[in-house]
């Protein structure tokens, strides 16, 4: 990753001349770093789906429109701090310093940063502070601090809380006074209810150390938790919107903002906890190569890629869930009339097509969308694929969509999309 390059140019404005009142000084911080080209690969275009309804009562979400090839990315991005957390012991959060992995995610630039997701956000800015004289009214740059900061934040499994670990790095100075290093610099997170009950925000939230300080200790640590009371729904559901902020005693900048929400959904294998939601998640489990789960693996790929030989055929086609679609799958858990009646749908289409006698072969019918979801073969439109197919393979990949609903913390409603590897 290219690092944003800060420029301090000196002695910008109007200098102070002889005979002038003495000059006032002050120092400004601001976020200079831009949100820079993405090195995602594609040009960004706009779904023409339907996106999934907003359930009623939920606080309307707005998700990031990707290309296919960003999906791909960040489902990548996705494994990786799996993989992080999964090394480091945890089930669901990263520790101390691991904020410097979001170094790598250019995407991670903009003002609301990225939602990778249900567990990781990342940011990754840039920020200056400057000595200014004024004389006059006339002013100028005597000096400047310019540093990075990295934020990571942690949704949980196993509490209402969510985290956020930040890293302060490449700090460089020119024309800097002394006095500079004893400046008190604070950083500070807030977070907002949308909908629910009230945001508890850690008392240590607010830290302030001298520059000095910052830059010999340079880790920071932020925690919200969600009381159950107040919360909305079966579900005991919360929305809230979260701000950093950077601070000096004459000046402030943002240091981001996003948004999480926190549950207490009593399917889940782990009652409560708290996920960025402001994303759509992605199922990557599934391969072709896979031994254990291949024919499944082969029938999603086929019904996403290659929608005109799965069954029920139809000219015209298509289904949706894929990456290439931009149409994302949505869960379905407390309709179960619904999911009932996907698989009922599906079973005759089986019957149909593949005989009436498939199971006493050894043979499950397979479903995709998913009976779980809100687009599975009883929603109407007919964009769905029945295949029957080997019942052990079938199975173990249910386990595994099964797995992924719930490490993930996938609710009802939640959208998603299925991404196999080939």
């Amino acid at each position: 990753m290219s690092i944003t390059a800060i420029i301090l140019v000196i002695g910008a404005g109007v200098p102070a001349s002889a005979g002038t009142e003495a000059p006032e000084s002050y120092f400004t911080i601001e976020s200079v770093a831009a949100p820079s080209p993405s090195t995602l690969v594609g040009k960004s275009i706009e779904s023409t789906a339907p996106r999934t309804p907003t359930p009623g009562g939920w606080p309307e979400r707005s998700y990031r429109k990707e290309t296919p090839a960003q999906l791909n990315e960040r489902a990548e991005l996705s494994k990786k701090f799996r993989e992080l957390r999964e090394n480091k012991g945890l089930a669901r959060a990263a520790g101390p310093g691991s904020a410097v992995d979001c170094q790598d995610v250019d995407s991670a630039e903009g003002a609301s940063g990225l939602v990778i997701d249900h567990f990781t956000w990342c940011q990754y800015r840039s920020y200056l502070i400057s000595h200014k004289e004024c004389v006059n009214g006339q002013c100028s740059i005597t000096a400047r601090v310019g540093f990075q900061l990295s934020l990571l934040g942690n949704g949980k499994s196993g509490s209402r809380e969510a985290s956020f670990v930040g890293y302060l790095d490449n700090f460089r100075v020119i024309g800097v006074p002394d006095d500079v290093f004893a400046l008190p610099l604070t950083f500070d997170m807030s977070c907002e209810v949308l909908k629910g009950s009230k945001c508890v925000a850690d008392s240590l939230n607010k830290q302030t150390h001298t520059v000095q300080q910052w830059i010999d200790v340079p880790n920071m640590f932020f925690n919200f938790s969600s009381p159950e009371a107040g919360s909305t729904g079966s579900d005991m559901l919360s929305w809230y919107d979260f701000t950093g902020k950077a601070s000096l005693k004459s000046d402030s900048t943002s240091t981001g903002h996003n948004a999480f929400r926190c549950d207490s959904a009593a399917y889940m294998s782990v009652k409560q906890g708290c996920v960025f939601d402001q994303t759509e998640e992605l199922w990557y489990d599934l391969s072709v190569a896979d031994p254990a789960v291949n024919e499944t693996a082969q029938h999603i790929l086929d019904a996403q890629e290659r929608p005109d030989i799965t069954f029920p055929q139809w000219t015209g086609k298509s289904v949706p869930g894929s990456a290439s679609s931009l149409a994302p799958l949505s869960r379905i858990y407390h309709d179960k009339k619904l999911r009932d009646n996907n698989r009922a749908q599906a079973v005759r289409t089986c019957k149909q097509f593949f005989g009436a006698d498939y199971a006493s072969r050894g043979l499950d019918c397979d479903e995709y969308p998913f009976s779980s979801t809100a687009q599975g073969a009883a929603s109407g439109d007919n964009r769905y694929s029945a295949r029957a197919l080997d019942s052990g393979d079938n199975q173990a990949a249910g386990r595994l969509l099964g797995q992924f609903y719930d490490r993930q913390r996938v609710l009802d409603s939640d959208p998603f999309f299925v991404i196999v590897r080939q």
